[in-house]
């Protein structure tokens, strides 16, 4: 197998030790999309050498959210740079989103569940699983990434479609399978081309890929712009994402992906939340009981799909998205930022 090569990139940095990336992207699968944990020197058995997770400057878990965003804001935090990304690529890639105990808390959450619904090790593919934890509904106004969706798709937004991926290693002898596609479903079908973005998904990776045969993510930057894929072979300007555990990649749902075989000797583990505007109907049923969902701080209260009446979804009151006031009343460092208030210790 051809050994990872590290591709150029141009660096905008953040106030808090934390870095984004762009890329320049090649289109060949054995040069693939890498972060920094993969873009020193190759090992002779193809993998890459990297440093572990940077530690975050302060524990999130300790400050409060709106003193943690403040930070952020004040320190300039470039999100145009990841937005123009998105709208450029299709994707962004967010490192270090998340330190080394949260990915830790949310490997054992996934673990829990997996134990419970799936305990025979095969592969597991479980949508709806936010109410499955407490953990897990911490990543639903998680402040590395939800202002960037915000940025996009604006305020009156929420968690529309959700799913835990946990895939060991595949046999040696499994079938090579063709999963290209747009996320959407009937979107896809019943929207005129050009279709429209309509929604983003984030995916949260709690292990390291960093190689191909990892079960990378595969994507095609760029194909957000297209409604058509040939499907009688794979594209040849695909790129594999190889990330470390803790990265976040947000994608435009219309991009072209697909998950890679896993022919490593470890499991992979993702997370994906997808967000759309309130409009849309939800494709999962979260099953999140109502007094529970009650209790949670209005904004996460508003993601999780919580409304005043069906027309609320369409004429929200100041009510049911208390994104829009967290926005307009906060100070922001740009014309490109923005952050909302949330409850300390949220």
């Amino acid at each position: 197998m051809t050994a990872p090569q590290a591709v150029p990139r141009s660096q905008a940095s953040s106030g808090t030790g934390r870095r984004f990336r762009s890329r320049c992207f090649s289109r060949r699968l054995d040069r693939p999309f890498q972060t920094d944990a993969q873009a020193g020197p190759a090992r002779p058995d193809g993998t890459a050498s990297g440093a572990s997770v940077a530690s975050l400057e302060r524990n999130r878990a300790a400050v409060p959210l709106e003193v943690f965003l403040d930070l952020h804001t004040a320190r300039g935090r470039n999100r145009h740079v990841l937005q123009e990304r998105l709208e450029r690529d299709g994707f962004a890639v967010v490192e270090d989103a998340l330190d080394l105990d949260a990915v830790a808390r949310l490997t054992a959450a996934v673990e829990r569940v997996r134990r419970a619904e799936s305990p025979n090790g095969h592969a597991f593919h479980r949508l709806a699983f936010l109410g499955l934890d407490d953990a897990f509904l911490e990543l639903v106004d998680h402040p590395a990434v939800l202002p960037i969706v915000l940025d996009v798709l604006g305020w009156n937004i929420y968690v529309y479609h959700c799913h835990l991926d946990v895939h060991p290693p595949l046999a040696a002898d499994a079938e090579p399978q063709w999963r290209w596609h747009q996320d959407g479903g009937r979107q896809n079908v019943e929207v005129e081309s050009p279709r429209p973005r309509l929604s983003l998904k984030v995916a949260w990776f709690l292990t390291d890929v960093p190689t191909a045969v990892h079960g990378a993510l595969r994507v095609v930057p760029g194909s957000h712009m297209r409604d058509v894929l040939t499907r009688d072979r794979e594209p040849d300007d695909a790129v594999p994402l190889l990330v470390r555990a803790g990265t976040a990649v947000v994608l435009d749902r219309r991009l072209w992906h697909a998950r890679g075989d896993n022919h490593s000797d470890t499991t992979r583990r993702v997370l994906f939340y997808a967000y759309t505007h309130r409009w849309i109907r939800p494709r999962d049923d979260l099953g999140i009981d109502e007094e529970r969902v009650a209790g949670l701080e209005p904004v996460r209260r508003q993601l999780l799909g919580w409304g005043t009446s069906a027309i609320g979804h369409w004429i929200p009151t100041e009510e049911d998205v208390p994104l829009r006031d967290a926005i307009e009343h906060r100070p922001c460092a740009s014309s490109s930022s923005a952050t909302w208030r949330a409850s300390p210790g949220s």
